[in-house]
Parts: structure tokens; C-alpha cells; sequence
């Protein structure tokens, strides 16, 4: 009896180490996909890249934001969007709010295309 119930508990903490390691599944579809989102001197479009159920790359489609102003946008919000994969919690930059809110939004846009 006490054999058995030996071999049970470790059978128990086997299962349940296997059943931490999995992976929760991706809420993404894989593909591509565009949003749109209203910036401050029209619309930003953005193209939203998932492999794997992961957000792989971000890229901007077309923009008439104004230059030098909206550029740092443009350059650290869809790498901090990769790196939390989804926009919750991602900053937007200062002086360029109107364009970060609208890369924000566009990338939303795009990922509610990608819901599974």
C-alpha cells in the first residue's frame, strides 16, 4: 500500500510539472493585418505582423504626420508593443501624443482583425 502510494504521488507531480510547462494558447490568428486610426493630421496606418500567435513586427503603412516631431513615435512605440505583444501598458511619447495615440489605436484596430 505504501508503494502504491508512492508511485501515485510521483505520478501526480509529474502531471502537474507537465501541466505548468504548457503554453496558454496564442489569442491571435497568424497572418497580416492593417488598422487605421485618426492622427493629427490624418489617418495612420499600421500593418501588424503574427507568427506563431506572437506579434512579430509592427511597421507603419502610410503616415502624414508631421516630421521630426511624430519620429520618435513612429520609431519606439512598435517596438514596445512587440515587447509586451499587445498595447496594453505601452507609454506614449511626449509632444507626440496625437501620433502615438493614433500608432496606438491603428495597431488595435489591426489586432482585433487577428482575434481568434
Amino acid at each position: 500500500m505504501n508503494k502504491v502510494l508512492h508511485v501515485f504521488i510521483i505520478v501526480l507531480f509529474v502531471l502537474s510539472s507537465l501541466v505548468g510547462c504548457s503554453s496558454k494558447p496564442s489569442k491571435w490568428n497568424d497572418g497580416e493585418y492593417e488598422g487605421a486610426a485618426e492622427g493629427m493630421h490624418g489617418d495612420v496606418t499600421m500593418k501588424v505582423v503574427i507568427k506563431d500567435g506572437k506579434i512579430t513586427a509592427v511597421d507603419v503603412v502610410s503616415q502624414t504626420e508631421t516630421e521630426g516631431i511624430s519620429d520618435l513615435a513612429f520609431e519606439k512605440i512598435p517596438t514596445s508593443i512587440i515587447e509586451k505583444q499587445g498595447i496594453e501598458e505601452v507609454d506614449t511619447i511626449a509632444g507626440a501624443t496625437v501620433s502615438s495615440n493614433a500608432i496606438i489605436n491603428a495597431v488595435d484596430v489591426a489586432l482585433k482583425k487577428a482575434v481568434k
